[in-house]
């Protein structure tokens, strides 16, 4: 059973190890008609075949790691589902669309943790360049940060807004803006994909879109001490750790596709080196096959 994407392929067993019958996703899918769907730890839902696409996803995102609140839940941290009102809860209780979030990147934020940079960022600035649909952004708001979210994708900022609408609380924290970074000017960017839309990607409608540098950034938001630069841009990190106004921030999140530019995440440290990061670590970030020297995150600290 194949999903969406390359990295999100569910075979039979993967999907074995999500629910307890297995069966009946595939016979929402081919048969259509309502399936009650029974999730590991005793979670049930019951859903028709025009509910196929949050099937798939609530499939994934248990396959993922992820549990939803049952009446035999473990005490772990569980998920909540709300059909009615179309909102999926995370276990810290933020909102997010039901009908849009995506499984994968929500599991890399909130299952993975791997955004973590401390329990507590109150009047911390983060500048968080490709926010998607809002979830790191949310993340850092959580714990008290005043973030700056750059989203050139159309499709991804009309989602991110409306989570920040669903986020009321927090939402005053975050200072959206629908622009690339990298360099000032207009930039080609490859949209409608997702998480995967980027100015290296491949397919997705061509866009041309506003693009702002770090430098630009800091000067038009005055931030004189920025905390944080979390980058998942596909590509464009390779041109973001070559500006100066890098050096200006405390610590770096850095998600690299080394594969998208024909280049080697060597290059990314080195480069932060001799910006005056010293303290680095290259790691992997989820369960997909995607050797470091191609793909990975890379953490940096002065």
């Amino acid at each position: 059973m194949i999903l969406d994407r390359a990295h999100e392929w569910l075979r039979p067993l993967d999907v074995a190890r999500a629910l307890s019958n297995p069966g009946a996703l595939l016979a929402l899918r081919v048969l259509g008609g309502k399936h009650e769907l029974q999730f590991r730890n005793g979670f049930r839902i019951e859903l028709d075949r025009g509910e196929w696409s949050l099937a798939k996803r609530l499939v994934q995102l248990a396959f993922y790691g992820a549990e939803f609140a049952s009446a035999q839940s473990s005490g772990l941290p569980t998920w909540r589902i709300e059909k009615q009102s179309g909102r999926i809860i995370t276990p810290d209780g933020l909102l997010f669309d039901l009908d849009h979030f995506d499984p994968f990147i929500t599991a890399e934020t909130f299952v993975y943790d791997i955004h973590f940079c401390g329990f507590e960022l109150q009047g911390l600035q983060i500048v968080d360049a490709g926010a998607f649909q809002g979830e790191t952004a949310l993340y850092f708001a959580r714990r008290g940060a005043e973030v700056f979210a750059f989203e050139p994708d159309p499709a991804n900022y009309a989602v991110l807004e409306q989570n920040l609408r669903l986020n009321p609380a927090l939402s005053h924290l975050i200072h959206p803006e629908r622009v690339a970074i990298g360099p000032d000017g207009m930039v080609d960017f490859h949209g409608g994909l997702g998480g995967a839309s980027g100015v290296f990607a491949s397919g997705g409608p061509m866009l041309r879109v506003q693009s702002k540098s770090l430098d630009t950034i800091l000067r038009e938001k005055k931030l004189d001490h920025p905390y944080l630069l979390k980058a998942d841009c596909k590509g464009t990190e390779f041109d973001l750790v070559q500006q100066g106004a890098i050096g200006r921030f405390q610590r770096l999140s850095i998600e690299y596709s080394a594969d998208l530019r024909h280049r080697n995440a060597e290059e990314l440290a080195k480069a932060l080196r001799e910006r005056g990061f010293g303290h680095l670590s290259v790691y992997k970030h989820h369960w997909g096959f995607f050797p470091l020297s191609e793909h990975g995150m890379i953490r940096a600290e002065r």
